[in-house]
Parts: structure tokens; C-alpha cells; sequence
């Protein structure tokens, strides 16, 4: 018989949850969370969830706009309307996340743009955590505070979440984006649970074409595909 208290919650529940998460706002988290919903379900056939922290509701809004269009979109939660006191915030997220695991092999949270009790949870629950961020001395700082957070979280884990940072939205390469990859492989420096991701997302008009349609990258047959599937194949999500 199993000892179920030796086993991790991926391996009880046979489902992935992957928080989506930066300190700041546009950095393209619920463009990076649709994007990698659209891969999952639409062409690895995957059941898969969105569950929406963020008040902007971007995520539910790009699944709203995919129903109109009459196009097989995954389904999609917000939780960022609840009410309830700061304390309860982070044991109700976990909760919510818990129940959902055992109806859907991947969920995806799109969280806010902003470390808060809702972020917490996200990371609590999460096995894998995707962080996007553009190349600005802005971003890196609110980068560094999310990065001592997951390692304080990590570890109080049973088990090893691994976060991928993901420069996102860059226009070219630039002196200030190898300044910022420097930057980045210097905090990293030796925690195997953090990994700066090769592929570069690069700022392209097919994303916000996409986006406007309720599809994903993948519906598209531009340079945006091949890179976005290039990034996915650096993380351990399958």
C-alpha cells in the first residue's frame, strides 16, 4: 500500500498546475498563459483551465472573445472577485486549486501584477512557475522580490518547484537586454530551481492578431509559433 503523505502533488493527483506570475503588470503573463492554454488543449488535447487572479480578467476576456467566434477554447475560472479577509486569501486560493486538480490535467494560473496573498497561493499550489519579464531595470527589480519569495516557498515544498524566467515582449537585441541577461544569470547563479529560458518572445504584431481573435499562437504560421513552441520545449511542462 502507498504511503500517500510521501508523495507529491503531481504525483497524487496525475495534474500540473503552473502559476504564471511577476511582481509588476505588462509583461504579457495572461498572453504567455494563453498562448500555452491554446498549445495544451487545442494541440496536445490536453483538459486544461485557466484560472484568472488577475481583476483585468484579460485571460477571461480572450476566452469570451474565442466563444463569439465560436472557436473550442478551455475552460476558464476567475477567482479575483473574492471577497474575504487578507489572512483567508491564501488558504482559499490552495483550496480552490486542490479541488481542481482532480478534473483537469493542466491548470494555468494567470495571477496579477503584483506580490499579494493571491500570488502566495498561486505559488503554494504550483508546480512549475513561468515568470515574464522585458528587459528594464524596472522589471528586474520586481523580479529579484518575487525570486526571494518563491525560494522562501520552495523551500517549505515536499517536493521541487522549478520557476523559468521568460524575457518577453523584446523589440531587438539590444546593449540593455544582454545587460539584463547578465543581470538575471547572476541572481540564478547556483539554484537549480531557477532556469532563464534561451528563447526569447520577441514583440510581434501575430501575438495581439491572435489575441484579438481568441486564439492562440498556434492558430498562426509566423515566427511567433516557432518561438513560443521553442520556450516550451526548454520547460518540463510535458
Amino acid at each position: 500500500m502507498f504511503a500517500c503523505e510521501h508523495l507529491t502533488q503531481r504525483e497524487v493527483y496525475m495534474s500540473v498546475v503552473i502559476a504564471v506570475v511577476n511582481g509588476k503588470g505588462g509583461v504579457g503573463k495572461s498572453t504567455i498563459t494563453s498562448n500555452l492554454a491554446g498549445w495544451l488543449y487545442n494541440i496536445k488535447q490536453k483538459e486544461t483551465l485557466i484560472v484568472d487572479l488577475d481583476f483585468q480578467s484579460s485571460s477571461l476576456d480572450w476566452a469570451s472573445i474565442a466563444r463569439t467566434y465560436g472557436k473550442d477554447v478551455c475552460d476558464v475560472v476567475s477567482l479575483a472577485g473574492e471577497k474575504t479577509e487578507k489572512h483567508l486569501i491564501v488558504k482559499n486560493t490552495q483550496m480552490q486549486i486542490q479541488r481542481f486538480r482532480s478534473k483537469y490535467e493542466f491548470i494555468i494560473i494567470d495571477c496579477r501584477g503584483t506580490i499579494d496573498e493571491f500570488t502566495i497561493g498561486a505559488l503554494r499550489s504550483a508546480d512549475i512557475v513561468i515568470t515574464p519579464l522585458s528587459a528594464s531595470a524596472l522589471d528586474l527589480q520586481a523580479t529579484s522580490t518575487l525570486l526571494d519569495m518563491f525560494e522562501q516557498i520552495n523551500a517549505t515544498k515536499d517536493y521541487t518547484m522549478h520557476l523559468y524566467l521568460l524575457l518577453n515582449n523584446v523589440i531587438a537585441n539590444t546593449n540593455t537586454l544582454k545587460d539584463s541577461i547578465r543581470l538575471i544569470r547572476e541572481r540564478i547563479a547556483e539554484n537549480n530551481s531557477l532556469s532563464l529560458c534561451k528563447t526569447i518572445i520577441h514583440r510581434r504584431e501575430e501575438y495581439k492578431t491572435a489575441w484579438g481573435e481568441g486564439e492562440s499562437i498556434f492558430a498562426t504560421n509566423g515566427k511567433g509559433k516557432d518561438e513560443f513552441l521553442s520556450f516550451i520545449k526548454e520547460t518540463s511542462i510535458l
